[in-house]
């Protein structure tokens, strides 16, 4: 069903329960993984740093890729990451890599935010959720014990639909 996922990663807490999520579906469906940062444009800022905007771009990126090997570490199952490093906003370009990566599930962390913010926030993962083409997994805790050890159970071969005699 799903061969290839898109994992949309960054420093948060949440993105972690993405990506323990996404690398259990991707082991259990054997699906290929590709890992997502976007950066976000700061060019306006840039100046302020003593920095030009292409050193800024080299070190982001730098620090993006840095980001990716660090959170690859924590993808559980035999799945290894590609890695899409993109700039600009992050809703778009996350929806563009997962046209050009051809996913067919995208995975993304969502931290709770109270009930004032929601309704007048419209947050990444909302946007990706009206405009993905592909379904999109929302991921705001991490997976369960008894998640994993079904996973680990059926890969295995010891996991029934049928009760035993």
């Amino acid at each position: 069903m799903f061969r290839r996922i898109l994992i949309a990663v960054d420093e948060s807490q949440a993105s972690g329960f993405a990506i323990q999520t996404g690398g259990l579906l991707a082991d259990a469906m054997e699906a290929e993984v590709a890992f997502i940062h976007v950066i976000e444009s700061c060019e306006p800022v840039v100046g302020e740093l003593g920095m030009t905007v292409a050193e800024f771009r080299t070190a982001a990126r730098a620090d993006a890729l840095q980001l990716l090997k660090q959170r690859a570490l924590q993808l559980p199952g035999s799945a290894r990451p590609q890695f899409i490093v993109r700039e600009g906003d992050p809703a778009s370009e996350i929806i563009s890599a997962a046209g050009d990566y051809d996913a067919n599930l995208l995975v993304i962390g969502s931290a709770r935010h109270g009930r004032l913010a929601e309704i007048f926030m419209v947050g990444t993962a909302e946007k990706l959720i009206r405009q993905s083409a592909c379904p999109v997994l929302v991921v705001r805790q991490p997976p369960r014990e008894s998640q994993t050890q079904c996973h680990h159970a059926s890969r295995l071969g010891t996991v029934s639909d049928t009760p035993s005699s």
